[in-house]
């Protein structure tokens, strides 16, 4: 939660742009210092941050619901219905 809390602020608040915002997402997850609960599945929402129109906190969603074996995550947000992968609630 703290890594979506931290990419809607650094977005939302400070104005950073998606790719600097992946940068800097992938910079923390590959940091010695910090500890990243399932690092991989943070790792492709990343990148699947990277290249969609929706939030952060969707592609997490996304995939942390795929880690879980749910065969789809649910969404009002079209967005996310179309870039994501999610089907619409």
């Amino acid at each position: 939660m703290s890594l979506i809390e931290l990419a809607w602020v650094m977005r939302s608040h400070y104005g950073m742009s998606r790719s600097d915002l992946v940068q800097s997402l992938e910079r923390l997850l590959n940091s010695p210092e910090l500890f990243v609960e399932s690092q991989p599945v943070v790792a492709q929402a990343i990148h699947r941050f990277g290249r969609a129109k929706s939030d952060f906190a969707d592609c997490l969603s996304e995939r942390s619901g795929h880690l879980a074996g749910c065969k789809h995550t649910v969404t009002f947000d079209v967005n996310a219905l179309k870039t994501v992968g999610m089907k619409l609630l």
